[in-house]
């Protein structure tokens, strides 16, 4: 191995933390299929992680098993479907990392954020409000001139689409009347389906490598994740991308990571306390 240990493991958490939510994406797109309640239970927690877990194998293959020398249980595969239930320090990273993301993102969902949607269909039937709908300055709102106005909502397209001149205005906010949950659920299909294809893409005759390939497949994340909301829990205001909060807990389990280990990638068992004392407050995922 010529590269530095703490450059690999540190690649290796921003790409578990990039993907540790990628089962939303999937869930919501219904790429997956049944999961076993009590193994999802017990294991993963939330339903959530252990679509992550599925997701990644069926992406990356032994690839998402991959592990640095001298670490076998440190896999991006552990580390990004565990974080509701991690079973060592290593796992706690991006754990902590999910929850501070988590904790400094959501706010309160209010009337003027309520989508016509509930029961289970919901998640894959909610589209990301735009922040700039809720700007109100003396009346005078973006999305109305009226005091109360309703949430502006994005649609699922790619960000590239931004290039297109034909698609460009499908990439700007439109109100909740013109984009109903029957369509968002038709495009959260089309956009996992493109997001499968480029992440399976070969290069030179090569699929992508999660470590050395890592700034393509963020590019890819963001290009198709930028539009989806982080979350879909009607208690919660849907006005943060899951692209920007993976984006984030990839950051800080890198940061996280950089803090806790020593000078051989390692992380002692005396860091457990300061980990576990460092939870911010509890946040449903």
């Amino acid at each position: 191995m010529t590269k530095n240990v703490h450059t690999i493991m540190t690649k290796l958490y921003s790409i578990a933390g990039l993907f540790h939510d990628i089962g939303k994406f999937a869930e919501r797109a219904e790429a997956i299929g049944e999961v076993n309640i009590n193994e999802m239970q017990q294991h993963y927690g939330y339903k959530h992680a252990y679509h992550t877990e599925r997701v990644l194998e069926g992406l990356f293959g032994e690839r998402a098993n991959w592990y640095p020398d001298n670490f076998s249980e440190i896999t991006m595969l552990n580390l990004a479907s565990r974080h509701h239930k991690p079973r060592n320090n290593y796992e706690l990273l991006v754990a902590e990392a999910d929850r501070i993301a988590a904790g400094h993102e959501r706010m309160d969902a209010d009337e003027a954020s309520e989508f016509d949607v509930s029961g289970r269909e919901r998640k894959g039937k909610v589209p990301l409000i735009s922040i700039l709908s809720r700007i109100n300055i003396k009346g005078f709102s973006f999305a109305s001139s009226q005091p109360n106005f309703e949430d502006w909502r994005y649609k699922l397209r790619p960000m590239s689409e931004a290039f297109n001149r034909e698609k460009l205005k499908d990439v700007f906010p439109c109100k909740a009347s013109e984009y109903g949950p029957i369509e968002v659920q038709k495009d959260y299909k089309e956009l996992w389906n493109q997001f499968e294809e480029k992440l399976k893409a070969r290069v030179n005759g090569k699929q992508l490598d999660l470590i050395d390939n890592f700034e393509t497949i963020h590019d890819i994340c963001r290009d198709l994740m930028w539009c989806i909301p982080e979350s879909v829990r009607k208690e919660d205001l849907q006005d943060v991308s899951l692209f920007e909060h993976s984006r984030i807990t990839a950051a800080l389990s890198s940061c996280l990571y950089l803090y806790h280990s020593d000078t051989d990638g390692t992380i002692a068992e005396s860091e457990s306390k300061k980990l576990a004392s460092a939870h911010p407050r509890k946040v449903t995922i």
